[in-house]
């Protein structure tokens, strides 16, 4: 009867050696005889670049270490009992690859473990367990494999140095077939061992250098400039939240959880030399979790959710001429861990789980500021990234696991003032397209501006084909007249050039603008919106895969306009009159000091010149270099002098009227009063006192002006080109009327020239002309304001 000992055979570059750990040994026996079981650790892998090829576990790690073997026998059905025999051996190989040969008696071959007929038997293995299994070999009790996968594990990853584990334990179970009991060798089977605990990586792409576009007032005007920041890639760390660190050996997530965070052992960057990680170079060291499952925002046991941060420090450099010192500061990034992209949605073995020996690399493009606080968060969901930062300075451009299938483009709205050109980058784990459908040859892109002149829908314009505004369009209202421009229009009138176009990494638009008002129909006074979707080109799923992209394109000067509601009130009353005019006092209504008449509401409704109901909007945001006027305040610093007779009058204290030495400024951004606004001719003392009591369309009395010089000639140069509808009806000549500037009079002529004669010289060939309210929108903003309107008197078109 043979006697059992055993008998190791490490397989490490072709060196065999042996070690003898058995309760009784004899002389070895001839190679080959016994149970030979080769044990190798799982490779694991992840996909580079989430889309080819595979890397190895780090033996630098001891990810692959077998440092011991627990091995439990069992009979052909025996799982659920006992096992008939343990063996523990200490292999300590590096590599992941162990033979080890058992050697028993025939007695215990044909009567215990493959007793009868049978051919078979099962073999459970369990590597580097931290603790006793077995500690009598002659008590098998609770060694069931249900027994043996419900043993506890612990281990805190982030105690130890750099995350370093000493090893992993691993687990594998075989059925070894085809038992010939009557050879020296009785089996020979291959056991795959599979660690209990999840790895994870994080890959970071900074960019270089970042701008944060800034605004600042000085001397009441505001300037446009750019923060630039730069990253501090020494301070770049990160960490990872409620992480598992109990388990059982069947590595599934436990009821009980003990979750861990590092915060205190942060994990460094270094740059990778490997040419796989050439787009994100900056590559963290692993760290491990055990299998969990979380659901998403809990922050309860034991559904709570994962996260990884990131820490950077961002310097800010320093910009004198806009007063921006030198500082620093730290930035924080939250990554929220997605799904497994392997899973079908069903299969809650992956969803939301760490799984035991998987690998879970991420890989962000960094190009913006964090939060200054460690709450900045990105959402995930299933396949497709959704990145959304509650700081929205903060937008992380790519995260992949596996094979995940991605497209991220930030941000998805741009303003670009009297700029040609931008790039946009990208990120995608596939290539991309315009094109609306698989292989197509239609671009998904669209080019609009927003037409106020007076020609009709169909008709050509500014190179393309006037539009009306149905009651979907996403950017303007129902009914609003619009230039379109399709792909042949698009690049006619750009050179020959698509203005959206993809460039590498990159997708780029450009657009150039014509600011020159001489060229009439061509001369760009509203604001371009472009719009984009940028596809997987094979379009795996358009719904998913798909990103939109919106640009808005203003030319140096350009327009907006909303219709008055037409609803006048005089003298405390809604007018429902059917005079073609009334008059208007200061003071308490049918009394006092006359202002001017305001027209018959009827005949404000766009049928002829100046009866505009349209109140536009003038943006002045760049002019050119040989430019007769100027960008400012053309306001005085403060007077009322000219409005005491009006009582009541909402911001008197306040009022600002223009300052009749300045006439070549042009305010930043004005609202021109519609032909709501018409009166009959008065001096230019009255005009003035009439603009300081105007009001329309919820834009209160106490804010409006005469214009300068500068405003009028631009304003009334629009209306000639009809790019707006008539506001100011053109004379003969001088001596019949024109319209009051801040200091004289600019007259329209019929033949498309415009005059201007200042206060003492207009006087001498008339007296009386018409006023043109503006109301300073750079000033006082957007927003309507009822709790100014006055109702005793004076002109509204809102109550």
């Amino acid at each position: 009867m043979k006697k059992a000992f055993l008998h190791i055979l490490p397989l490490i570059c072709g060196a065999i050696a042996a070690v003898s750990c058995a309760r009784e040994t004899v002389d070895v026996p001839e190679e080959g005889e016994g149970i030979v079981l080769d044990f190798f650790c799982t490779r694991n892998h992840i996909s580079k670049g989430g889309m080819n090829g595979t890397r190895d576990s780090e033996t630098e790690w001891n990810e692959n270490l077998i440092s011991t073997l627990d091995i439990f026998y069992y009979p052909d059905e025996g799982l659920d009992s006992d096992c008939v025999l343990h063996k523990r051996f200490t292999p300590n190989e590096s590599d992941g690859d162990a033979t080890v040969t058992t050697y028993t008696t025939d007695d215990f071959i044909s009567g215990t473990l493959i007793p009868g007929a049978n051919t078979s038997f099962w073999v459970y293995a369990i590597a580097n367990y931290p603790g006793v299994i077995v500690s009598n070999e002659n008590d098998l009790s609770s060694t069931s494999y249900s027994d043996l996968q419900n043993l506890s594990l612990n281990c805190d990853f982030s105690v130890a140095a750099n995350h370093k584990q000493s090893s992993f334990v691993m687990d594998g179970l075989t059925e070894v077939t085809n038992v010939d009991k009557d050879k020296r060798l009785v089996a020979k089977g291959l056991i795959e061992l599979r660690r209990v605990a999840a790895k994870i990586t994080v890959q970071l792409n900074i960019a270089s250098q970042i701008s944060i576009p800034k605004e600042r007032e000085q001397n009441e005007s505001t300037i446009q400039y750019y923060e630039r920041w730069e990253p501090m890639l020494g301070g770049l760390q990160m960490y990872l939240e409620n992480g598992v660190c109990n388990t059982k050996m069947d590595a599934k997530p436990v009821d009980d959880p003990i979750y861990f965070s590092y915060s205190g052992n942060r994990m460094i960057f270094r740059e990778s030399s490997d040419p796989e990680d050439a787009s994100h170079p900056l590559i963290t060291d692993p760290t491990y979790v055990y299998p969990q499952r979380w659901e998403y925002a809990s922050k309860d046991s034991p559904t709570k959710e994962p996260t990884i941060k990131l820490i950077l420090p961002w310097k800010r450099l320093r910009d004198d001429a806009n007063n921006v010192g030198s500082t620093q500061k730290q930035f924080y990034y939250k990554i929220i861990i997605p799904d497994d992209t392997r899973a079908a949605t069903e299969d809650q073995e992956y969803l939301m789980n760490f799984v035991r020996n998987n690998w879970y690399q991420f890989k962000m493009t960094i190009a913006m500021l964090g939060s200054e606080t460690d709450e900045a968060t990105v959402y995930t969901e299933g396949q497709y990234f959704v990145l959304d930062w509650q700081d929205k300075d903060v937008v992380i451009k790519q995260a992949v696991i596996g094979k995940a299938r991605f497209l991220s483009i930030e941000p998805k709205e741009h303003e670009l003032s009297n700029v040609p050109d931008l790039d946009m980058m990208f990120h995608s784990s596939h290539p991309v397209a315009l094109n609306t459908e698989k292989g197509g040859s239609t671009l998904d892109i669209t080019a609009t501006k927003v037409y106020y002149g007076t020609k009709n829908a169909g008709e050509s314009y500014s190179g393309g084909t006037i539009m009306t505004a149905g009651a979907n369009h996403p950017d303007y209202p129902s009914g609003q007249k619009y230039v379109n421009y399709d792909a042949g229009q698009r690049a006619t009138v750009n050179g020959g050039r698509e203005w959206v176009y993809i460039d590498g990494d990159y997708v780029k638009f450009y657009h150039s603008l014509d600011n020159n008002m001489s060229d009439k129909e061509f001369f760009d006074c509203s604001p371009y919106i472009v719009r984009f979707s940028l596809y997987h080109a094979d379009h795996n799923d358009d719904s998913i895969y798909k990103e939109s992209v919106k640009i808005t394109q203003k030319p140096a000067m350009y327009i907006t306009a909303e219709q008055s509601n037409g609803s006048v009130w005089v003298n405390t009353k809604q007018y429902t009159g059917t005079s073609s005019s009334v008059t208007v006092y200061a003071g308490n209504g049918s009394s006092g000091d006359s202002i001017g008449t305001i027209v018959k509401t009827s005949s404000i409704n766009n049928s002829d010149d100046n009866t505009n109901q349209y109140q536009y909007t003038v943006y002045v945001t760049v002019l050119p270099s040989d430019s007769e006027y100027i960008i400012g305040d053309p306001r005085t610093d403060g007077s009322s002098a000219i409005v005491t007779n009006i009582n009541n009058l909402n911001s008197s204290a306040n009022y600002r009227p223009a300052d009749t030495s300045i006439n070549d400024y042009i305010a930043p951004a004005i609202k021109i009063a519609s032909s709501y606004g018409k009166t009959g001719e008065m001096s230019y003392d009255l005009a003035r006192a009439r603009c300081s009591a105007y009001q329309e369309n919820g834009y209160p009395a106490g804010r409006w002006r005469l214009p300068t010089k500068a405003e009028v000639f631009y304003l009334i140069k629009l209306s000639q080109e009809k790019l707006i509808r008539t506001l100011f009806t053109p004379g003969a000549d001088l001596s019949e009327g024109g319209y009051w500037c801040s200091d004289g009079v600019v007259y329209p002529m019929d033949d498309g020239s415009i005059d201007y004669r200042p206060t003492a010289e207009a006087i001498t060939y008339r007296e009386t002309n018409w006023p043109r309210c503006v109301y300073d929108v750079w000033y006082w903003g957007e927003d309507k304001d009822s709790s100014h309107l006055t109702s005793w008197g004076g002109f509204q078109t809102t109550k």
